[in-house]
């Protein structure tokens, strides 16, 4: 009868596994980094097709589509390393990280970056030095991610397993004499 009961809780808990708040919030964090990461390189990937000339074929006519922007190597590199400029301003994400949670820090630069990358076809059309900007203003706000992922694993690390830190802990905290 007990045997039975056993299998009975050890199969409600892998059926409502994502149901607890730490394997929510592990893969909304998981997430979040990727489209982090997806943001901090969305450009040099883009920067190739809105430089080059694109030959475009329609049944037997073929044409020359001339480059959206004619930028030269070294404003390339002035725009794709204009990112990284922002993290000049670590300090910043730093006394943010200390006076906020690591949740709303991380989740306000996700936003600000998200905002920026949906605003870049706006600036890059008004004028190469404001769309430098706005990628500045990008890496400033992912620069507060940087901080925060030391931070966000400690805290992940210890809100996943609880404060039992090791397996001779006992559930109110204290060591187990050996």
């Amino acid at each position: 009868m007990i045997a039975s009961s056993n299998k009975k809780n050890s199969k409600s808990d892998d059926v409502n596994w994502f149901s607890r708040k730490r394997y929510y919030v592990t893969f909304l964090v998981f997430c979040g980094m990727v489209i982090s990461v997806l943001l901090r390189s969305n450009l040099s990937i883009a920067v190739v097709d809105m430089t080059s000339h694109k030959n475009i074929s329609k049944g037997n006519i073929t044409y020359t589509k001339e480059a959206e922007f004619k930028w030269t190597s070294i404003e390339k590199g002035f725009i794709l390393s204009s990112f990284s400029w922002g993290y000049f301003f670590g300090p910043f994400g730093g006394i943010l990280t200390s006076r906020f949670s690591g949740v709303t820090v991380f989740g306000a630069g996700l936003l600000i970056t998200s905002i920026l990358t949906i605003l870049s076809p706006i600036f890059v059309r008004q004028n190469m030095i404001v769309f430098i900007i706005g990628r500045i203003f990008e890496g400033i706000a992912e620069v507060d991610k940087i901080i925060t992922f030391s931070k966000r694993n400690d805290t992940l690390f210890l809100w996943v397993i609880g404060h039992k830190i090791f397996p001779c802990q006992k559930e109110d905290g204290k060591g187990v004499e050996r």
